[in-house]
Formats: C-alpha cells, sequence, structure tokens
C-alpha cells in the first residue's frame, strides 16, 4: 500500500510541475536593437529622417535600400557609412547652431532653449558615432592610426 501511495504521490508532484510548466508564461524580453537601429530611431525622434532610405541616402551616402539591407541581416554600418553619418551630423549641427535665433519670439512653440536642446540631442548622436567608430577601429592596423586622428579632431569639434 506504501508503495501505491508514493506513486500516487509522484504523479501528483509531476502533474504539479507539467500545470507550474503550462502555467507559466515565458518572459519575453526585448531584442536588442543594433546600432544602425538605435541611432535611426533618435534622428527620427528629431525629425532629421522619415524613412530608412533617406537615412541611407543623405547621411550614409549609400543606395536607398543600404540601411534595410543591414537591418534585416543584423550587419554593422561600414566605416565609410559612419564617417559619413558623422559629416553629415556636423553639417546639421552647425546649421542649428548657426541658425538665426530672432525668428523664435514669434512662435510660441520654439524657443531658443528648444534650439539648444535639439543642438546637445544631435551632438548625442554624433558622439555616438564617433565612439562607434572609435570602437571598431580598434584592432584594426592598416588605417587606425587616419581613422583615430579623424576621430580625435571630430571629438575637439564636438
Amino acid at each position: 500500500m506504501r508503495s501505491n501511495h508514493n506513486v500516487r504521490q509522484m504523479n501528483n508532484c509531476e502533474k504539479t510541475e507539467q500545470q507550474i510548466n503550462t502555467r507559466a508564461t515565458p518572459v519575453m524580453e526585448k531584442p536588442l536593437m543594433t546600432f544602425l537601429e538605435n541611432v535611426y530611431e533618435e534622428m527620427r525622434e528629431l525629425n532629421l529622417v522619415k524613412t530608412q532610405d533617406e537615412l541611407s541616402t543623405k547621411y550614409l551616402k549609400q543606395c536607398p535600400s543600404y540601411a534595410r539591407t543591414l537591418k534585416s541581416r543584423k550587419a554593422n554600418l561600414s566605416i565609410d557609412a559612419l564617417v559619413n553619418l558623422n559629416k553629415q551630423l556636423i553639417t546639421d549641427n552647425e546649421a542649428v547652431k548657426s541658425s538665426d535665433l530672432s525668428w523664435t519670439s514669434k512662435y510660441r512653440f520654439v524657443s531658443k532653449d528648444s534650439i539648444e536642446q535639439r543642438y546637445k540631442r544631435i551632438a548625442h548622436i554624433q558622439q555616438k558615432v564617433l565612439n562607434e567608430m572609435l570602437n571598431r577601429v580598434i584592432g584594426v592596423d592598416k588605417h587606425q592610426f587616419i581613422v583615430q586622428k579623424y576621430i580625435k579632431n571630430a571629438l575637439q569639434q564636438a
């Protein structure tokens, strides 16, 4: 009789484990975004770009499908594309920095503070791009010196 009782207890334990396993819902983690996806989202928030095609052509100086292709393959941007992105961000930020702020008083929704905030956010994206470039060239011997010199100069300008 004891052995039947032990068998019933084991069966109950097994059923309980099965019930727990079927009831437990797996925690769905948000997949990690690539560097390109992060930068694209930040640029979209700032209305620098509307589409990945625009990012590819205007900022990365590549064909329209470049960003979409990299995203689907979870691939990295080329160093050339990162350099182009950085140059365009510098151009954008210089335009924001040198813009005539006298017209901002005419519009309630635009303030000097919001323009300065925009400048800082673009500079933040630019800093991310420079950091990505720096991370990517570590260990690359052929062009390491040239790229590091470019990055140091860009960091000094930022």
